[in-house]
């Protein structure tokens, strides 16, 4: 499963020069969304390092206001 997704993520990503994400690879390969997230997170820190670029979707909600907050946060600053 592994090599199927890393050699479709490739073709995505570096042949066809789109964007990916983890619902998208879900969907194509018909597993779980937590195992799509997970061989992005392989592909991202092996085949692609360097290649590619991981861009995170944040949402939180203040506790006292209610208002939600939401931000999109790069690999690098994500701790």
């Amino acid at each position: 499963m592994e090599h199927q997704a890393m050699e479709l993520l490739t073709t995505r990503v570096e042949d066809e020069k789109q964007n990916v994400t983890y619902k998208w690879l879900s969907r194509s390969l018909g597993i779980s969304v937590n195992t799509a997230k997970e061989l992005m997170q392989v592909f991202l820190a092996t085949v692609g390092k360097g290649k590619a670029h991981g861009t995170y979707y944040l949402a939180r909600q203040d506790p006292e206001t209610g208002n939600q907050y939401l931000s999109l946060v790069s690999q690098e600053d994500i701790n």
